[in-house]
């Protein structure tokens, strides 16, 4: 049976206004006044957005505020990602929210898997040869990271989040997550850059056309979903309610000192490139 479905191809946000949409649309399908809900989106200014459990101190404030960068916290975990860097368009945002009706998968690997089949899909119709890594739960091409993924639950619902690298800025990345400045060099962007891929890369791009990105990525993802999950989508907006309440999070969450500064239980960030800082 094909289940219908809102589908939101939005457009850029700083990373508070893009983080309260996503809320404010969980809260929608967590009350009924929505059907689950696919939203594409992206980032300016370049943002960093930490993990819901994260410590502040694993990011270097100094450097967030002298680049004009937009900062706040998420609510799935993990660690800090950059967002909008270097452009707009280098990384795309994916947001899926549904109803939990108990037709889904009880074991978190198993959502995993589920949710990430469609941006799995979407790329292999990019013809990209992605797989998908059940450790890490990341989409990977040639063994290197493309996309990755987090999930956040409700009672009644659940928001999965994916990030698919269009482009990428490593060494912003290094710097926002306050790498010793003396240990980055050449021989350490290489080694690092071994464990990720973008789209560019893979297909042998020199630039992007924003407009390919908002047209045949955004095209294929959509694709990818309506055939793993069996949906049929219809366009949508947001209704007046929805503006007031992501408007009030804005301001009394995602910008609010006390959401973002407050840290977690311990620290998570960007685990994978302690490593290399021994």
């Amino acid at each position: 049976m094909t289940v219908q479905w809102r589908v939101i191809r939005d457009k850029v946000y700083p990373a508070p206004e893009g983080l309260a949409l996503d809320e404010t649309l969980l809260k929608s399908v967590e009350d009924r006044e929505s059907e689950n809900v696919l939203r594409l989106y992206f980032f300016s200014p370049p943002s960093v957005i930490i993990g819901h459990s994260q410590h502040i101190n694993s990011v270097d404030l100094d450097f967030i505020k002298r680049n004009n960068m937009s900062f706040t916290r998420r609510m799935t975990g993990g660690g800090a990602i950059i967002m909008g860097c270097p452009d707009w368009h280098s990384q795309i945002g994916i947001t899926l929210i549904v109803y939990d009706d108990g037709t889904y998968p009880p074991k978190l690997s198993k959502k995993f898997e589920l949710f990430n089949r469609g941006v799995l899909l979407g790329l292999r119709y990019l013809n990209l040869d992605a797989e998908y890594c059940f450790d890490t739960t990341d989409t990977v091409v040639n063994d290197k990271k493309i996309a990755g993924s987090g999930i956040y639950s409700t009672s009644s619902a659940m928001l999965f989040h994916s990030t698919i690298l269009i482009d990428y800025d490593l060494l912003t990345m290094l710097r926002a997550i306050k790498f010793p400045e003396e240990k980055i060099n050449d021989s350490l962007l290489k080694k690092m850059e071994n464990g990720y891929t973008t789209l560019m890369k893979e297909l042998n791009l020199n630039q992007v056309d924003p407009t390919y990105i908002q047209n045949d990525v955004e095209n294929n993802i959509i694709k990818g979903y309506k055939e793993t999950l069996n949906i049929k989508f219809t366009g949508s907006s947001y209704t007046e309610k929805e503006i007031l309440l992501s408007k009030k999070l804005v301001t009394e969450k995602y910008s609010c000192d006390e959401w973002i500064y407050t840290d977690g239980a311990h620290e998570m960030g960007a685990c994978f490139l302690k490593k290399f800082s021994q």
